[in-house]
């Protein structure tokens, strides 16, 4: 069980552990370190640096896994993903 800050990293999603740590890894492949970030429903948000977050990808694909963008907010370098799942995986 992976906790982040008291919390389980799936507690605010019905996605598996398993999911939400893969997500978290194609993050940080494409985005490197990132800041605070939340899995909540079918949507992941976190904060970038400033050189990632200019040139974020419209759409990530990883086997089953796409996250679609769908918030962008440069207060605090953010973005927002759709987890989209392309097998009937949770």
């Amino acid at each position: 069980m992976m906790i982040i800050d008291g919390y389980k990293i799936n507690t605010f999603t019905k996605l598996s552990e398993k999911i939400c740590v893969r997500i978290l890894d194609i993050v940080q492949e494409y985005f490197g370190e990132i800041g605070d970030f939340i899995i909540e429903d079918d949507e992941v948000g976190f904060r970038v640096y400033r050189d990632y977050f200019e040139n974020a990808p419209k759409l990530i694909m990883e086997n089953e896994i796409k996250l679609k963008l769908i918030e962008k907010s440069d207060y605090h370098f953010l973005l927002g993903y759709k987890i989209i799942l392309t097998r009937n995986e949770k």
